[in-house]
């Protein structure tokens, strides 16, 4: 992690992101005996948790940072960071004379403030590191392996990096 996201986190993420190392230092630890190929629990996306909501945390900020949400949907408990990066909201079909910038979309403002790919990075991040780990699909579901999890973990962190590259805010804010 670069000093400019440790930064960026500062001391409200920052620990649960520590947290979350520890955590997957301990269940890496876990067991060694076992044979190659099995592992100590069925399904390791408790581990991702903490660096979900450490990522969850970062894009608000990031959002409120270079202005593509207010003050008030960043302290606003309904507003909601995977409805507002959802690429299907990014062109809502509203009435001839509606504004088309959604209320609640940030995807659009993401490529007009920072970098065109860069929606789409933060978006497959939050799919895989927050969606797939949290909700309960029927038949769908596949337990993640720890190096699944890790895989994840990586996701995300490269994700809030290259945000922090391609946007201009100011660290420390």
């Amino acid at each position: 992690m670069s000093s400019s996201l440790e930064e960026f986190l500062g001391p409200e993420l920052l620990p649960l992101w520590k947290d979350g190392e520890s955590l997957v230092a301990s269940v890496s630890t876990m067991n060694p005996a076992l044979p190659a190929g099995r592992q100590v629990y069925s399904d390791y996306s408790v581990v991702v948790f903490p660096f979900a909501k450490v990522y969850e945390g970062f894009l608000k900020k990031l959002f409120l940072q270079i202005g593509a949400i207010s003050e008030q949907q960043y302290n606003n408990d309904r507003w909601r960071v995977g409805r507002a990066l959802n690429p299907q909201l990014e062109k809502p079909r509203l009435p001839a004379g509606r504004d088309l910038w959604h209320t609640e979309s940030v995807y659009d403002r993401l490529v007009i403030l920072c970098n065109p790919e860069l929606p789409e990075v933060l978006w497959n991040a939050w799919k895989r590191g927050r969606n797939q780990i949290f909700h309960f699909w029927p038949g769908r579901n596949k337990p993640l392996a720890l190096d699944g999890a890790r895989e994840i973990i990586k996701e995300i962190e490269m994700a809030m990096e290259k945000a922090l590259e391609n946007c201009r805010i100011s660290i420390g804010s």
